[in-house]
C-alpha cells in the first residue's frame, strides 16, 4: 500500500480541524495559522512526501536518495512535489526548520541564564522532551548516520545562539559564555543519546537528570 493511501485511510474518519504535521505516529508540533488554512489534500501530500523521505533515509543517506524514489514511494507526481519543494534537500531543510521553530518556542521561555542552572528549568525540559518524544521517528532519522551530517551541529548551535541572545552575559564575559556553550552542548548530546537508546528513561526522570547535570556547573 502506498504511503498516501495509508495516510488517507488512517484519517478518513477523523476531524481535520486541529490536524498536526505527522511522521508515522509522530507530530511535528501544532500547526501555524497558515498551515491550518491549507487544504486537506495539501496537508496529506506533504505528510506523504515527508513520510516517504524518512522511510528512505532509514535505508540510505540523503545524497543517495533521488527525487524519483521519494515521489514513487509516496505515490505523488514530481510536478506535485515541485509545488511545495525545490528538491529533496529543500524538503529536509523545511522539516528541520519546523523542528527548530517549535523547539525554539520552548527554549525562549528561559528568559535568563540563571533559570538554566536551577530546578525552574524542569517544566521547560519536560515540555522539550515531550516534543522530542512526539517526533521520535523523525529525530531518530535526523540523528542517525543517514541523517543530515550537520543537523546535530545546527541543532546545538541554534539553541546556544537563542540562549545567548537573552542570557545575562556582560560583554567580554568569556567564562559565562563558555559555560553556556558547555551546558547546552552537553545537554543536547545527552538528549541525542537518549533518543538513540529508544528513550529508555521516562520524561520526568530524564528532565530532572539533565537539570541536575546543568547544576553541576553552576
Amino acid at each position: 500500500m502506498f504511503i498516501t493511501e495509508q495516510i488517507m485511510r488512517k484519517c478518513s474518519a477523523c476531524a481535520i480541524q486541529d490536524l498536526t504535521l505527522e511522521f508515522g505516529n509522530d507530530k511535528l508540533g501544532g500547526m501555524k495559522t497558515d498551515e491550518k488554512k491549507e487544504s486537506r489534500k495539501t496537508r496529506y501530500t506533504k505528510m506523504a512526501l515527508r513520510e516517504s523521505l524518512f522511510d528512505l533515509m532509514r535505508e540510505k543517506p540523503l545524497l543517495h536518495i533521488s527525487l524519483k524514489e521519494i515521489c514513487e514511494r509516496a505515490d505523488i507526481s514530481r510536478s506535485t512535489f515541485y509545488t511545495y519543494y525545490n528538491d529533496q534537500f529543500d524538503l529536509l531543510k523545511q522539516i528541520e526548520d519546523e523542528i527548530f521553530e517549535k523547539m525554539g518556542g520552548i527554549v525562549v521561555k528561559v528568559r535568563d541564564y540563571s533559570k538554566i542552572i536551577n530546578a525552574g528549568l524542569i517544566p521547560i525540559a519536560e515540555e522539550m522532551l515531550g516534543f522530542i518524544a512526539d517526533n521520535k521517528k523523525a529525530l531518530e532519522v535526523l540523528f542517525s548516520p543517514n541523517g543530515d551530517f550537520n543537523f546535530f551541529v545546527k541543532f546545538v548551535s541554534h539553541y546556544i545562539n537563542q540562549i545567548m541572545s537573552f542570557a545575562d552575559t556582560k560583554t567580554g564575559d568569556s567564562k559565562n559564555r563558555y559555560r553556556i556553550h558547555f551546558i547546552i552542548g552537553g545537554i543536547m548530546l545527552v538528549i541525542r543519546e537518549w533518543v538513540k537508546n529508544n528513550m529508555d528513561m521516562p520524561i520526568p526522570v530524564f528532565a530532572k537528570l539533565i537539570v541536575k547535570l546543568a547544576l553541576l556547573y553552576k
